[in-house]
């Protein structure tokens, strides 16, 4: 359970990374839009001080998206207020609702939504897929001439901060009352200095501006003698002379940044010339250095826009993505290993019939699960048990259905005496000396059977059950004996890759990068002149970033090869595993032999030993029973001679003793103990038209910006 928990918040971080680091690539790649190709103003000052404007916008949408609304804002201050509102869709008027219906958005409406000094239009419609729609919007803006006892002056913003896209074209014509002297028909407009504003008649004049950016403003502004008016925002004082000192202070910045500009250009130019004619003169170099600088050029935009991205993937999201991996390599390649370094059998034969060593049987079991580690210690306590019971320590018996285990105490106490030490023990008669697994589980039974010399399956359960610490610690006793008896009859070699090999890379890589990275550098401005300060840091960044990431990646090999390492059965082990693996096959598959191929029944009883270990004892105990018919007899009786015989009448005496080393094998340490596993934005400035000035601060009433979705 700890360890799924661990799993799944590793698994959430690493996700929740990998998602913020893909932001930057991500941001932007939405497959529709809405571009604002041209945006147009007709203003026409009327005499009693009020304006008409029309606003048209021209929208290309693309994609299969659908939008629903545009809005559009604007601001006022002082007396001003917009009425008479008037919308078209692609030439056709549109009724005006009572109020926004931003949920429903009926489809050919719109409405006005006002607040303190502001209020916006929102234009409800339906465009899914790509098209091109007309929107205008026409209002009447009230006291718009600032109306001075010398001037009546208009000044508005065309754009806002805001806007749906960058403007292909602004455009702007503006109307004022007939009869004004053009030498008293002052305008203005601020905004990028590629803008026009010119008279077009003796009153109007004409805006012009090509490519503005997102979020530029850009505003008008125009002047002409009060008497022309006779209402408007009524203000005290004369203006001009303060109008037209702004102006020139504007005009004459612009002009200095269009004049450096110019000069700019100019030198530009030149260097486009000069440089021209040393491609021509040295088209080799030339070509090395234009190809030197697309490669800087692309790594430094690559790094400018996914930089960050890289770095959080390397640094964060690749070592959590190696908690989940790392271990599943390491096994991958320490099977590659494994195969790699094993060594073959001088001999496989298909079939063994006969027993391939004196192995003790959990030996056996441990050697033929060497390399897939599906040993069980189930099957080697069954297998000690019948090894106990082949040197007549044990006798199995049935009494009424229930199984129970004889203790042959006094030859139990010949081979082990229970008062003398282990070493001083001596084998009684001519039986060989027991080895450790088959002592430890002599003593574990006799205790369990408190000196009655028998217990049955049940009680011995129970004794496991109830004594949890003394059947653990059996357990952990058991596994050492056998395994130390592996270890003494089964020699092991271990082999793996070299991890010294790659250190090389250290040095070797990093410093080819860092090499090719100055290289670039210097070819990169070779008509300029080569910067080798420069280059030269350039080539230490990229060795110093290279070899972070070699030493992070030969970090994580090295743990890989150390990991792999794996541990390989000699040539003698190899020989005694390929003849085992036979013996079992003939075990599966002895039915099919002659008679005469087979041995005597009586060497079966230890034969019978090492199925059980292999986990084939039921089958075979069957098979034999079908193939020794007369080694079958209904009449048994109860010495200790007999159980051969039981094994292949009563298969329940299989499953009583192979659920006694279940028991044993799944047994837990009490809670009590402390532990419940043991594994745990230019003019004249005279006011006729012209250039723009780069700003002039905006207007105080006019757009805010617009928005579609």
């Amino acid at each position: 359970m700890k360890h799924s928990l661990r799993r799944i918040l590793c698994l959430s971080l690493f996700l929740v990374m990998l998602v913020v680091s893909l932001l930057p690539l991500t941001a932007g790649a939405e497959d529709y839009s809405a571009e604002l190709n041209s945006l147009d103003f007709n203003i026409t000052l009327l005499e009693d001080g009020s304006a008409y404007i029309l606003e048209t916008r021209e929208v290309v949408f693309s994609g299969d998206h659908e939008f629903t609304r545009l809005g559009a804002g604007r601001a006022y201050t002082g007396p001003r207020m917009c009425t008479d509102w008037e919308v078209f869709i692609d030439g056709v008027s549109v009724p005006q609702l009572d109020a926004p219906d931003h949920d429903n958005r009926p489809e050919n409406t719109f409405a006005v939504e006002t607040g303190d000094g502001k209020n916006t239009v929102y234009v409800y419609f339906r465009q899914q897929g790509s098209g091109t729609r007309v929107f205008q919007i026409g209002y009447r803006v009230e006291n718009a001439v600032k109306l001075y006892s010398d001037v009546g002056e208009f000044s508005w913003n065309l754009t806002g901060d805001s806007a749906i896209s960058d403007i292909g074209t602004l455009t702007a014509t503006l109307t004022v009352p007939e009869g004004i002297p053009a030498e008293d028909f002052f305008i203005w407009a601020h905004g990028p200095l590629n803008g026009n504003f010119d008279k077009d008649s003796d009153n109007s004049a004409l805006l012009r501006v090509e490519n503005v950016p997102l979020g530029t403003i850009v505003d008008i502004r125009t002047a002409m003698p009060a008497y022309y008016f006779y209402g408007g925002w009524e203000q005290e004082g004369e203006a001009l002379p303060n109008i037209l000192a702004e102006e020139q202070a504007l005009s004459d910045s612009a002009n200095a940044k269009r004049e450096e500009e110019q000069r700019w250009q100019a030198a530009a130019e030149a260097s486009r010339n000069a440089r021209d004619a040393w491609r021509e003169k040295h088209p080799i170099l030339s070509e090395i250095e234009w190809t030197c600088y697309e490669i800087r050029d692309d790594v430094q935009y690559f790094l400018e826009d996914h930089g960050i991205t890289l770095l959080l993937i390397f640094f964060l999201g690749i070592p959590v993505l190696l908690i989940f991996t790392l271990g599943k390599i390491v096994s991958i390649v320490r099977g590659i290993n494994t195969k790699r370094f094993r060594s073959h059998p001088t001999q496989s034969p298909q079939y063994y019939r006969d027993l391939p060593d004196d192995c003790p049987a959990p030996v056996v079991d441990k050697l033929i699960h060497f390399y897939d580690s599906k040993f069980s210690t189930s099957r080697q306590l069954s297998a000690a048990l019948l090894e106990l019971n082949l040197k007549k320590l044990i006798q199995f018996r049935t009494t009424e259905g229930e199984a129970e285990l004889l203790l042959n105490e006094q030859l139990g106490e010949e081979m082990f005496p229970s008062d003398a030490p282990q070493e001083a023990a001596e084998p009684a008669g001519d039986q060989e000396h027991t080895t450790g697994h088959q002592e430890l589980l002599w003593n574990f039974l006799r205790k369990a059977a408190d000196g009655r010399g028998r217990i049955s399956i049940k009680a011995l359960q129970s004794y496991i059950k109830d004594n949890r610490d003394t059947s653990v610690d059996f357990r952990h006793s058991f596994w050492e004996a056998v395994d130390g008896e592996f270890k003494e009859s089964v020699k092991t070699v271990e082999r793996g890759m070299n991890p010294h090999k790659a250190s090389k890379l250290h040095l070797i890589f990093p410093t080819a990068v860092g090499i090719v990275a100055m290289l670039i550098c210097m070819f990169s401005t070779l008509y300029d002149g080569i910067q080798y300060v420069f280059s030269i840091l350039v080539g230490l960044a990229a060795f110093a970033v290279v070899e972070v990431i070699v030493c992070l990646i030969s970090f994580v090999v090295n743990i890989v090869i150390k990991g792999s390492t794996c541990q390989l059965l000699d040539q003698q082990a190899e020989d005694a595993l390929a003849l085992w693996e036979a013996f079992g096959r003939f075990l599966d598959d002895f039915t099919t032999f002659e008679d005469k191929e087979l041995p005597e029944f009586s060497v079966w009883r230890e034969y019978m030993v090492y199925a059980v270990a292999m986990g084939k004892g039921q089958k075979v105990a069957q098979a034999l029973a079908l193939k020794y018919p007369e080694a079958v007899s209904t009449d048994t009786t109860n010495t200790m001679d007999d159980d051969m015989y039981r094994w292949l009448q009563d298969m329940s005496l299989y499953d009583a003793m192979d659920s006694i080393s279940r028991e044993v094998e799944e047994v837990r340490m009490p809670v009590s103990s402390g532990s419940s596993s043991d594994n745990d934005n230019w003019s004249d400035g005279g006011g006729g038209g012209g250039g723009f000035s780069d700003s002039g601060g905006g207007s105080d009433s006019g757009s805010t910006g617009d928005f579609i979705d």
